[in-house]
């Protein structure tokens, strides 16, 4: 079976700046919340919103991806910790 021979041992962390390890999941989040902003004001230029309105929106998609993953990648056995 060939799935026996996939080794998934990576390590999760990209680097280390002043004991505060940067991960690829946080990467990966951070670069989704920047093309997901950018693709959204590029599509809502001719919807009449304020450039304000689209980075409130920001705020929210931030916290909704950090809840999301929080509550996505967990042991459902445990609680959740926040």
């Amino acid at each position: 079976m060939i799935f026996g021979a996939i080794r998934w041992d990576f390590n999760p962390e990209i680097f280390s700046i002043a004991n505060h390890d940067i991960r690829w999941f946080g990467l990966v989040i951070a670069l989704a919340l920047l093309t997901g902003y950018l693709i959204f004001k590029r599509y809502l230029r001719g919807a009449k919103l304020t450039p304000e309105m689209v980075d409130s929106l920001l705020v929210y998609f931030a916290i909704a991806a950090i809840v999301g993953a929080r509550l996505g990648h967990r042991d459902p056995s445990r609680p959740v910790a926040i």
